[in-house]
């Protein structure tokens, strides 16, 4: 054969089928990335706690930690727990209970076994 500047006769099928593979391969990646992306999404709204429920709890925390020590009184957590619970916020469970029922509410309080330091 004669070369005519364009290669060999296995030029054009290897540039076509190297075209195709190269093309499905990328579209399924890109498939494959959309669909990571979703389920991600998917996943973040099904957490038990969601970003308003973070923003209410800082918000009353800020008020009983002024000084941002991550602490707050032990005599303060009642109030914390009322504060929260007057709040949007979804982390208190039975807030109505919790909020009218002085015994249910130290019970709750009990349950969460928060470790208290001097």
């Amino acid at each position: 054969m004669q070369a005519d500047g364009c290669g060999n006769s296995f030029a054009v099928p290897y540039f076509y089928s190297f075209t195709l593979i190269v093309s499905q391969i990328f579209l399924n990646l890109f498939i494959a990335i959309i669909i990571d992306s979703f389920l991600g999404q998917s996943d973040a709204f099904a957490l038990p706690v969601n970003q308003n429920d973070i923003d209410e709890f800082c918000e009353c925390w800020q008020e009983f930690d002024p000084d941002a020590k991550g602490f707050i009184e032990a005599h303060d957590l009642e109030d914390f727990v009322l504060a929260l619970c007057s709040t949007e916020c979804g982390l208190v469970p039975n807030r109505k209970l919790v909020l009218r029922d002085v015994t249910f509410r130290r019970r709750f309080i009990a349950s969460l076994e928060i470790p208290a330091f001097n």
